[in-house]
């Protein structure tokens, strides 16, 4: 048992040294191993490696399937950081199964980085098979592959998936970009040109906290052009012209929606953004979505609906809103209908036609929200809330409606 007594700084600095000697000569440094240096293809250099083992791919085309079997190792390109470098380390599966699989045996110190990985074709991960694997997968594009049934770009991932490009990949069922995964799909760049011949062409059953991503152009035969059939953590997200019969963006989703923007996403019939959720859908900016028969901006969701944007929607009937929850502290173009604190003046939203979605100073929606506990931030990650206008508005918490906060030249952060 350690017991203080007085503080000698030469005692003190020797201990230190001999702790970090001791951990210096207590930690086993893993091999670097090279492709195509050393080894001719990266299976052969994986075959060979041991946990902790780092394996270093010089830029080329590798035409391989290549497989993690449950080895904690580093597997990267020279740079992973480098769009050109990534662009030029390119594993390619040929049509002849995931072009990635893992045991599912790995862990988040097992890193799979910096490669365009493309040209895969299986039943379930056409990219990447993950066997709920929690290794991590970043910086990577993936790209052009299929699954015959779910998870085109990636299947039962469950680490961090994080700054990737994961596009132009196709599921003849369900997720033609990501099935099944339940980690962190964080940051990633780009979840775009993705299709699904069902459900979910961006995302489907993954119940996963979804932060800081940007879906656009992906589409579902039948539901849920960016998400459907998960349950998420979905922050700071923007879903931008997803299409599918019914849930333009997201269809069939609970959990928690908060920060995000919504445009120009479409459904042919309900819901142009959001249908069929039971979710905590709060300080969202929902903007010129559309649906062909019902609920341009939302259908039936019955969750809670606080501090949203909901403008510029359309639909044969019930451009915004139809048969959802009562909205409460909203901004809804037309509105008339039950609810506390809702406004239905122009939200005054700088450029929304260029993507520019912050609010003007003049904007009704400054300190007209209502308190959202644990909502510290905006979607770019300005404090919440600041208290923007002299006279009391919403429920006097100062929150903004909307994805975002609303900041002048020297804000004032007001105690939740």
């Amino acid at each position: 048992m350690f017991v203080y007594q007085s503080f000698n700084p030469r005692k003190w600095t020797i201990v230190v040294v001999a702790l970090c000697f001791s951990f210096l000569f207590s930690v086993t440094f893993g091999v670097v191993r090279t492709v195509p240096e050393s080894y001719p293809t990266i299976q052969s250099a994986i075959d060979a490696s041991t946990d902790g083992d780092e394996i270093i791919v010089s830029p080329g085309r590798y035409v391989e399937n290549i497989n993690f079997n449950g080895k904690n190792i580093i597997l990267r390109s020279t740079d992973p950081t480098s769009p050109s470098v990534v662009a030029s380390t390119i594993i390619d599966g040929n049509h002849a199964g995931s072009v990635v699989t893992f045991s599912g045996d790995e862990i988040s110190s097992s890193i799979l980085a910096g490669f365009t990985i493309t040209n895969g074709y299986a039943l379930n991960g056409g990219g990447i098979y993950g066997n709920a694997t929690y290794a991590t997968i970043e910086h990577n594009i993936i790209s052009t592959n299929t699954a015959t049934a779910y998870g085109g770009g990636l299947f039962n991932c469950d680490g961090i998936i994080a700054h990737n490009d994961i596009s132009h990949n196709s599921a003849t069922d369900n997720g033609g970009g990501l099935s099944n995964c339940d980690g962190r799909i964080e940051n990633n760049k780009a979840i775009s040109g993705n299709s699904a011949g069902s459900y979910g062409g961006g995302l489907h059953d993954c119940n996963a906290n979804i932060v800081g991503n940007y879906f656009a152009r992906n589409s579902a035969g039948q539901r849920g052009g960016a998400l459907s059939g998960s349950n998420v953590v979905a922050l700071n997200n923007i879903f931008y012209l997803n299409s599918a019969d019914r849930g333009g963006a997201i269809y069939n989703c609970s959990g928690t929606f908060q920060n995000n923007v919504f445009y120009h996403n479409h459904a042919s019939t309900r819901g142009g953004a959001f249908e069929g959720c039971e979710a905590t859908i709060q300080n969202n900016t929902i903007w010129h979505n559309t649906a062909v028969s019902y609920g341009g901006g939302l259908s039936f969701c019955n969750g809670t609906l606080q501090n949203n944007i909901i403008w510029g929607n359309t639909a044969s009937n019930y451009s915004q809103l139809y048969f959802c929850a009562t909205p409460n502290y909203c901004c809804i173009q037309d509105w008339t209908g039950a609810g506390n604190g809702n406004i239905s003046e122009s939200p005054q939203l700088n450029n929304p036609a260029e993507g520019d979605f912050h609010l003007l100073s003049t904007s009704p929606c400054v300190d007209a929200g209502c308190l959202v506990m644990g909502l510290d931030y905006d979607f770019e990650n300005d404090p919440r809330p600041i208290d923007g206008i002299a006279e009391p508005r919403g429920d006097g918490s100062d929150y903004d409606i909307g994805a975002d906060e609303f900041v002048s030249t020297t804000p004032t952060p007001t105690p939740t």
